[in-house]
């Protein structure tokens, strides 16, 4: 019965733990292996970039077009004949090179990596390797067994027929099928080689197919005892070694009365470097030549199904690089590139040979990192790309401190797949951002918690934007040692306090909204309005109020200028200081002291509110002058005797008092945190253990009660 060959499919099921994928084999050549332009991507340690390939030897009969057979061969190595590291093994057999046949089981390097070939009809739903075990060619009309010499079937053809063969544009030469020699060439084939033809006519058909000689042997075979003609894949090496990919059609012949082959030979070499451009774009970002997110999805497939028989661990690490945007407007295209480059060299860096860096956006970055043993593996490379990016990155003399944060998830416990592990490495990612620029935070249940009533709440915000419902409070500073007020930080709060965002996360948002310069300015104006209400029939008291803006708002045009019109003596403007918060701005120094001088040069004293004694220390290593430095209250949350943050705020007293500035310690709500905070020297302290914020109305009665400097 003959099979309609459109329902016969080759195919290849591989297999990697829990990971499964079936390929049909429907081309005439396939690479396999860990570099991700391979037709199957592999990521697996075992696999060699360029682990293995097959090719497709298509036969067809000369009797009955209609009928035709699909060889396929794999073959160990890249098709340069360069070899895999840990081979290739078929049924058990290690092998160079082997003709599949129907349930097939190989291994690519070891026992974790396997595949099955087979053949399927996908009419009647059966697989050849069951329904046809000792399954063989669908060719019946053999050559009756005959000698080489028999050519009663073979066509014949004279120098005549080749001769209108030379105005063709393919190359075309006669083998003769006994001795394997080529007997006749075409011009177009020597100079696709770079030959003359004369040289080529002696050579055997190996010397230039760099197809494996089983291969070769087996085709010629087949074609000396069958009615068929091939077309296969291959490689035909030119003078001095050039490579050169090729189409092989080969027909039996009677040429001089011997048993040949006419080989016509189509350079598809262009072809071949289109499909393999093709993957690598759909895999990778062509400015940075790193994975985009295909490649990452790809890979962490593999590595997942890898996973469940090793049973260890994985992280993804998500790097978002802040205010890319604004950088990228800034400076030069060629600047931005050569930033780019010094950031992926400074990740790349504290990775292995097996981890992958992936692009997903133009300022978002995932590290694939395999074989976790604990966190603090994790935490070392954050820790080391951390340290080097406090180093200014220093390019056609702009001195640029790249900021970026930080999302870590782990698998299997942070989440089973692969849009599981991206979305809760964005939850994580997102919530570094509590703790201020240039942080990380592993995900947990508990912070995908806190983040979803964090975006109702921002939901919320949105409405308060909108109708300006803004209120200014008053937080007390003061002296623990002498309990003396020394002066009030101006918080921006809700009219109505429908939720529990911080007072960053209101100016962050406010800063996406666009609205921030107008709420700095209403800031200013409510001070000056509050502060004379204060003093209506009473003493003047010589307080310094502090307001909180973030750095990139300073950094918009014009700011500075409109600040410093607003605190014209004219207006009777208390004294205010401006915490000046280093957010996810633009930090390109040179442009940052430009700024900050204009508003040094001003009437306006500035301070710094910083999450981590570090931050400031790199912040004022060019000497730049502020008067104040705040720290965040997340630096004592946790604060005990003899702890870490002990010892780094002591730190940070001596580092404060070197630099003759005032520290202030923000977020003081227990006696014991006071306590351990004087004992190493801090005085001036803000927080719930001294007074909650206060409305305006009530800071006159406030005042009245306090000692105040």
């Amino acid at each position: 019965m003959k099979i309609n060959q459109n329902y016969i499919k080759h195919i290849l099921a591989v297999e990697c733990g829990s990971w499964k994928k079936t390929f049909f084999l429907d081309k005439d050549n396939y690479s396999i292996g860990r570099n991700s332009t391979n037709t199957f991507f592999c990521h697996h340690r075992v696999i060699s970039r360029n682990h293995a390939h097959i090719i497709r030897v298509n036969y067809q009969s000369l009797v009955d077009s209609e009928r035709s057979e699909n060889v396929f061969w794999l073959m160990d190595g890249d098709f340069f004949g360069r070899r895999s590291t840990n081979g290739i093994y078929v049924n058990g057999k290690k092998c160079f090179c082997a003709k599949l046949n129907p349930g097939d089981i190989i291994f690519f390097g070891g026992i974790d990596v396997k595949a099955k070939y087979d053949i399927v009809n996908l009419q009647s739903k059966t697989f050849y390797s069951i329904a046809y075990p000792d399954y063989e060619s669908i060719f019946a009309e053999k050559v009756y067994n005959s000698e080489m010499s028999d050519l009663s079937i073979f066509s014949a053809f004279t120098d005549e027929n080749f001769a209108i063969l030379e105005l063709i544009s393919q190359g075309v030469f006669i083998v003769n099928l006994e001795s394997s020699e080529i007997v006749k060439v075409n011009q177009n084939y020597a100079q696709m080689l770079g030959y003359l033809s004369s040289e080529i006519i002696g050579l055997k058909l190996e010397e230039l197919d760099c197809c494996e000689k089983e291969i070769i042997n087996h085709d010629l075979s087949t074609l000396a005892q069958n009615n068929v003609k091939s077309c296969r894949y291959s490689i035909h090496q030119g003078k001095e070694k050039k490579l050169i990919n090729v189409l092989v059609k080969s027909v039996p012949i009677n040429y001089q009365e011997q048993k040949c082959i006419l080989v016509s030979v189509e350079n598809n070499s262009n072809l071949q470097k289109l499909e393999d451009a093709l993957r690598y774009q759909s895999s990778h970002n062509l400015s940075t030549n790193l994975g985009n997110k295909n490649l990452l999805e790809k890979q962490l497939a593999w590595s997942l199904g890898f996973n469940s028989l090793k049973e260890s661990n994985i992280a993804l690490i998500k790097i978002k690089v802040n205010q890319w945007d604004n950088i990228s407007n800034y400076f030069s295209q060629e600047i931005v590139s050569k930033l780019l480059e010094n950031l992926i060299f400074i990740i790349k860096k504290h990775l292995s040979s097996i981890d992958c860096l992936c692009q997903i956006s133009a300022d978002e970055f995932i590290i694939l990192k395999e074989e976790i043993i604990n966190e603090s593996q994790v935490n070392t490379i954050i820790e080391q790309i951390l340290t080097d990016l406090k180093q200014p990155i220093t390019i056609n003399g702009n001195s640029i401190i790249l900021n970026v944060n930080l999302g870590v998830t782990i698998h299997p416990q942070d989440g089973k797949n692969f849009h599981e592990l991206i979305k809760n490495t964005n939850i994580a990612l997102e919530s570094s951002y509590e703790y201020g620029n240039s942080n990380c935070q592993f995900f947990t249940e508990n912070i995908a918690k806190t983040i979803t009533i964090k975006n109702k709440n921002f939901m919320l915000m949105n409405d308060v934007i909108s109708s300006n419902k803004f209120v200014l409070k008053y937080s007390p500073i003061v002296s623990a040692k002498t309990e003396i007020l020394s002066g009030f930080n101006a918080t921006i709060n809700f009219v109505e306090e429908k939720t529990d965002l911080q007072e960053l996360d209101i100016l962050l948002k406010v800063q996406e909204s666009n609205y921030d310069e107008d709420l700095l300015l209403w800031s200013l104006e409510q001070i000056l309005k509050d502060y004379n209400s204060w003093m209506e029939d009473r003493q003047t008291f010589d307080l310094k109020i502090s307001l909180k803006v973030l750095l990139s708002t300073l950094m918009k045009d014009n700011v500075i200028d409109k600040v410093s019109e607003l605190i014209t003596p004219e207006n009777q403007f208390p004294s205010v200081e401006l915490e000046i918060v280093l957010d996810n701005s633009l930090v390109e120094e040179n442009f940052i002291i430009e700024r900050l001088n204009i508003l040094s040069n001003s009437s306006l004293n500035y301070g710094l509110f910083s999450p981590d004694i570090q931050t400031f220390f790199a912040f004022m290593r060019e000497k730049i002058k502020v008067n104040t430095l705040k720290t965040s209250p997340r630096l004592i949350k946790n604060l005990e005797g003899n702890s870490g943050e002990e010892k780094l705020i002591s730190c940070g007293v001596d580092l404060a008092q070197f630099l003759n500035v005032d520290l202030v310690i923000e977020g003081v709500s227990t006696e014991n945190q006071k306590d351990i905070l004087s004992s190493i020297g801090c005085d001036r302290m803000q927080g719930l253990f001294f007074s909650p914020a206060l409305e305006s109305e009530k800071v006159p009665y406030f005042l009245e009660k306090s000692r105040v400097e």
